[in-house]
C-alpha cells in the first residue's frame, strides 16, 4: 500500500543465483538480457481474461475454493457458495464450474418465482447484489435451493458475505442458506497477486524487467480486479509515451491512480 510518499524505482537486480526466489521472479528473469519492445497502438482493445481452469493458480487465498469447484460432480451437498471479498476470484472460479457443469447462470435482477424451474446445474451470482432481496426473489432462491436438494440439478451461489450472515427474511429459506457447503476466498497473497501480474503482461505482450511485479505487488490494492486495471493502465500509458514499462512509467501510474479505501 502506498502511504503517500513516492515510491522508490524498482531496484537493478545484481546477478545472483536462482536459490531462494520465487517463481514470478524467475519467470520474469528469463527477459532479463531481452531487449525492451515499444508497442504501436492497435484498433482493438485487450484480450478477454481467461476464465479457464488452467488460467488459475492456486495459492493459500483461493485453496478450499478452488478445492470446492475441482471436487465437483462429487459434492456432499448439492447447494454451494463462494464468498470473499470484492477481487478475490470467485467470477473466475464460478466460470470455471459452469464451463465444467454445464449450469444456466440466472443473473439476480431476473430471479423471480414461477411454477415451473427447468432442471439443470444453475449459477446465482450475487456477489453484486444489493440485500435485502425482494420477497419474491427470496421464494424464488428457496425454490431453486430445494429443487436442487431434490435432485434437480446442482446449484453454485456467490456473495461477498457467507448465507448465513444474509438478511433474508424468509425463514425457511434462511434454514436452507445456513446449510449450504462454503467455501471462503480471502484477499489475494503475494504469490497469487504476482502470478496474475505476470499473467496479465504476458497476455498482453508487454516485456517488463525483472524487479517490475515484486515492485508492483508490495504497492498495489490486494485485488486481482486492481491488477487487471493497472496491468491495462501501464499498457495504455506506455502506448501514450512510446515507450517500455520502466521503474519510472510504474511509479508515474502508481501516483496516478485513485486511492483504495484503506488509503482515504
Amino acid at each position: 500500500m502506498m502511504n503517500g510518499r513516492m515510491p522508490k524505482d524498482p531496484p537493478s537486480s545484481p546477478n545472483r543465483p536462482d536459490e531462494g526466489r520465487s517463481a514470478v521472479q524467475l519467470s520474469l528473469a528469463l527477459d532479463r538480457e531481452a531487449p525492451a519492445r515499444v508497442q504501436l497502438p492497435l484498433p482493438f482493445g485487450a484480450p478477454p481474461p481467461e476464465m479457464s481452469r488452467e488460467a488459475l493458480f492456486v495459492s493459500p487465498a483461493n485453496r478450499d475454493a478452488v478445492a470446492l469447484i475441482d471436487s465437483w460432480p462429487r459434492w456432499s451437498h448439492s447447494v454451494a457458495a463462494l464468498v470473499g471479498p470484492p477481487g478475490a476470484g470467485k467470477t473466475h472460479l464460478a466460470r470455471v464450474w459452469q464451463s465444467r457443469a454445464g449450469a444456466e447462470e440466472i443473473a439476480p435482477a431476473t430471479l423471480r418465482d414461477g411454477p415451473q424451474i427447468a432442471p439443470g446445474p444453475m449459477l446465482i451470482e450475487l456477489a453484486a447484489c444489493a440485500f435485502p432481496l425482494s420477497g419474491d426473489a427470496e421464494r424464488a432462491l428457496f425454490h431453486r435451493i430445494n429443487r436442487a436438494l431434490a435432485g434437480g440439478g446442482d446449484l453454485l451461489l456467490t456473495a461477498e458475505r457467507p448465507p448465513a450472515a444474509w438478511p433474508i427474511r424468509l425463514p425457511d429459506l434462511r434454514s436452507r442458506l445456513e446449510a449450504v457447503t462454503l467455501a471462503a476466498l480471502g484477499l489475494p497473497d503475494d504469490d497469487l497477486l504476482g502470478a496474475v501480474l505476470l499473467k496479465l503482461f504476458i497476455e498482453r505482450q508487454l516485456k517488463i524487467g525483472p524487479d517490475i511485479v515484486p515492485f508492483l505487488v508490495n504497492r498495489m490494492e490486494r485485488s486481482l480486479a486492481a491488477a487487471a486495471r493497472l496491468v491495462a493502465a501501464l499498457d495504455r500509458r506506455a502506448l501514450e509515451q512510446g515507450t517500455a514499462i520502466t521503474g519510472a512509467l510504474v511509479r508515474e501510474v502508481l501516483m496516478a491512480r485513485e486511492p483504495t479505501e484503506e488509503e482515504r
